[in-house]
């Protein structure tokens, strides 16, 4: 993403004067060189990873019956209060997988293939973990799982592979996204036993609750009960019975996408702020002077999410309501992001306390 050189002066003083900090798409330098870092330090673990997954797969050295260890991964990996992203894990089993797609004509076939190898590696590390687990954590826990499975038998990813199984056919993208839900809940399971090996103390039962359910449009709405926001929205149609603020100049900048430029706007409010552009406007069959609602910046408590969660909740009740997000932090903040399609929540936590709600439109690549 880049920013109209022109414009940067007018950003930062718009940032300063609207508060909207580290969530901002306008402010993401600290995001993007935790990103670049943690990206960097991970194409060179992999690289020697290689070597070390070829060796310990060769000597059987895995812990048995398992093809993950809890030694093999850099320490960032797992821990919460720095960055954790499943993409960012290289596996013994992602190895294999990505040898025999290579050598497959058509990639669905390993996806298929390989999601039986994630379930049985899944059951291999619920049933470590049950092993240490306090009496009242196994029982949380085993509700969670079996909400999990019930939510993954009635996905429709799911039902497509059944498709699939039965002859009907089937497509690379949904084989790949089976698999996926399955590794990235064994993933998560892994990272809870590493916690625990790590800590003295017990988890936070938020590692154990029921999983909420996936995200849906709604959830891109926010209301203080009497006015609702949405993302996305057509800012000709916006109607609120609050009275925006006036600044001296409200336009923003430019945002780039290849050849496309993106002309975005400022608004400011008591409760909250917004963002307005046209981005995205050639991939959603949109004019180019039709300007949406791109990004919702909460201030105050007095706007909540569709599920409930307003400034000043806790990341327990974060995580108890929409469940295990991917992590960044800049050292003082933690920024847990939830994403549908093209559009983030991005809630930044301080202190187990949240301090700043964010609602985005990404910038397509």
């Amino acid at each position: 993403m880049k920013i109209n050189k022109i414009c940067i002066i007018i950003i930062l003083c718009l940032l300063l004067l609207s508060g909207c900090g580290f969530n901002s798409p306008f402010a993401q330098d600290n995001t993007d060189d935790l990103i670049n870092s943690a990206q960097k330090e991970s194409n060179d673990y992999y690289q020697q990873e290689e070597v070390a997954i070829e060796d310990a797969i060769s000597e059987n050295s895995y812990e048995a019956q398992s093809q993950l260890s809890l030694v093999s991964y850099p320490e960032w990996v797992f821990l919460s209060e720095n960055y954790f992203d499943t993409e960012k894990i290289y596996s013994p089993i992602d190895h294999d997988y990505n040898l025999k797609s290579s050598q497959q004509d058509f990639i669905g076939d390993a996806a298929n293939e390989f999601r039986f190898t994630w379930a049985a590696e899944l059951d291999f590390q619920c049933n470590e973990l049950l092993q240490i687990l306090p009496a009242e954590q196994k029982a949380k826990f085993m509700k969670q799982q079996s909400a999990w499975q019930e939510y993954l038998d009635n996905d429709y990813f799911s039902s497509v592979v059944e498709d699939y199984q039965m002859g009907y056919g089937y497509t690379r993208e949904y084989m790949l996204i089976a698999m996926d839900r399955i590794r990235t809940r064994t993933l998560e399971v892994l990272r809870i036993r590493y916690l625990l090996r790590e800590s003295d103390d017990p988890l936070p039962d938020f590692y154990y609750s029921t999983p909420a359910k996936p995200l849906e449009i709604e959830d891109f709405f926010v209301s203080d009960g009497k006015n609702t926001i949405i993302l996305d929205f057509p800012y000709i149609d916006f109607d609120i019975d609050m009275i925006e603020e006036e600044i001296e100049n409200s336009y923003v900048g430019e945002l780039y996408a290849g050849e496309f430029a993106y002309k975005v706007f400022f608004h400011k409010y008591a409760d909250f702020d917004l963002y307005t552009s046209n981005t995205n406007y050639n991939t959603k069959n949109r004019g180019f002077d039709e300007y949406y609602i791109t990004q919702i910046s909460l201030k105050t408590p007095v706007y909540k999410t569709y599920r409930g969660i307003a400034i000043g909740a806790s990341a327990e009740d974060l995580i108890n309501t929409y469940g295990s997000g991917k992590e960044l932090s800049d050292g003082e903040n933690m920024v847990i992001v939830y994403s549908l399609k093209d559009m983030e929540m991005q809630f930044t936590v301080n202190d187990n306390t949240i301090n700043g709600i964010d609602f985005v439109v990404i910038v397509a690549d």
